[in-house]
């Protein structure tokens, strides 16, 4: 039984190794790029635009201050001076905001980057893995895999040591994010029972 175990997970394997060589890896850092980076992005504009909009409230209020001043507005100069004080404050949340959005931009980027850098290694994995002795197959087995689970069906779960989820979920959509547990059905490799 163990032995179809492995020749189920080294079939797993080529399959994922196979998967990933043959999707362009321009692409598919593109699409982790996009995907991790458009909702910091996203947060960042709009801090940036409600950024803008209180300073230009700010700029309309002294506007109006300096109507007061000479006579040619009738606002209420306390009012004017409540809504400068209340639009400073609105000023500081929206500096703050922007700055934490740069810093999640930042973060999502480098992140990015970590990822390039994991997918070379995968792929050297990959191109290694092919031609290597048994021995050598189970050094790489056990940088990628933390566990192998076998369930009702011969259904075989392998979780990952290595973070590339969105790169499962780029080539396959098979990934769980929130298990880390990349799920397989193999009925071809059905293991029998030896007992």
């Amino acid at each position: 039984m163990v032995k179809r175990v492995d020749s189920i997970v080294d079939e797993i394997l080529r399959l994922k190794f196979s998967e990933i060589k043959a999707t362009s890896k321009a692409e598919v850092l593109k699409r982790q790029s996009d995907r991790d980076c458009k909702a910091a992005k996203l947060k960042l504009e709009r801090a940036e635009k409600k950024l803008r909009q209180h300073e230009q409230d700010q700029r309309d209020f002294q506007a109006q201050v300096l109507k007061v001043i000479r006579g040619e507005s009738k606002l209420n100069m306390d009012f004017l001076t409540s809504a400068i004080e209340q639009t400073e404050m609105e000023i500081e949340k929206a500096k703050t905001a922007v700055e934490e959005a740069r810093q999640e931009l930042s973060s999502m980027e480098e992140l990015a980057e970590q990822r390039k850098a994991e997918l070379d290694e995968i792929i050297t994995w990959a191109d290694i893995y092919e031609d290597s002795t048994l021995e050598r197959k189970k050094m790489i087995v056990a940088q990628l895999i933390k566990k192998v689970a076998v369930g009702r069906g011969y259904q075989i779960s392998v979780e990952f040591n290595i973070t590339f989820d969105e790169l499962q979920r780029a080539i396959t959509g098979e990934y769980e994010e929130e298990t880390g547990i990349c799920t397989a059905f193999l009925p071809e490799l059905k293991l029998e029972n030896s007992a």
